[in-house]
């Protein structure tokens, strides 16, 4: 296929999806990204529509109008497709198909059943959520609560240790400077008396 079919073949692809109004997931565009990176995801995501060509495990497809390189961008679209896939929109496409196709398709269910978002079974779910989740909050207000109050106490028990290590050692330092004073005194007369009992002698 030339360039031109190619361009046209995927053209006629989008008018089919616009004409049975089948929803294309669309990459988020952020205010602050440029021109460059927006022009390169809106060429992803129109690439994202159709695969040229469907094995990327051959290097090569051979045609009779010639060989056809599927690690050529020229030639393929898989190189551009594997990047919006893995590298560039993996985490939006996770989210959408959570947030948005699996909803949606579970509403329908429910609705295809006959059950309606003021079904009594729902409410009883959400209020057996929304009890759970106040209870699942008290407890955690009371662990905290409850932590708060052993670090305080343990804090305090710090604090006490503290003080009776530093009264013992204020005792301790009191002795010893008494020691030492007494000490003083009884060299003091000793040497007075050693120096008295030397004039005498003499």
């Amino acid at each position: 296929m030339t360039d031109d079919e190619i361009l046209a073949f995927k053209q006629r692809i989008l008018l089919d999806i616009a004409f049975h109004n089948i929803h294309i997931c669309e990459g988020p565009q952020y205010e602050k990204e440029d021109e460059e990176t927006l022009a390169e995801n809106k060429e992803l995501m129109v690439l994202s529509l159709c695969l040229t060509f469907g094995y990327a495990i051959f290097l090569s497809q051979q045609y009779p109008s010639g060989t056809v390189e599927v690690d050529n961008k020229d030639h393929c679209d898989f190189l551009k497709l594997r990047q919006m896939l893995i590298q560039t929109h993996m985490e939006e496409l996770k989210e959408h198909t959570l947030n948005v196709l699996y909803e949606n398709y579970g509403s329908q269910k429910l609705l295809s059943t006959g059950v309606t978002q003021d079904h009594p079974v729902l409410k009883e779910i959400k209020s057996e959520q929304s009890l759970h989740e106040a209870q699942l909050s008290k407890m955690e207000s009371e662990m905290k609560m409850v932590f708060q109050q052993k670090v305080a106490e343990k804090k305090d028990k710090l604090k006490q240790s503290e003080e009776e290590l530093y009264a013992r050692y204020c005792d301790m330092k009191e002795a010893l400077e008494k020691q030492c004073d007494q000490f003083a005194y009884v060299f003091l007369w000793y040497f007075k008396g050693l120096n008295w009992k030397i004039r005498n002698v003499d």
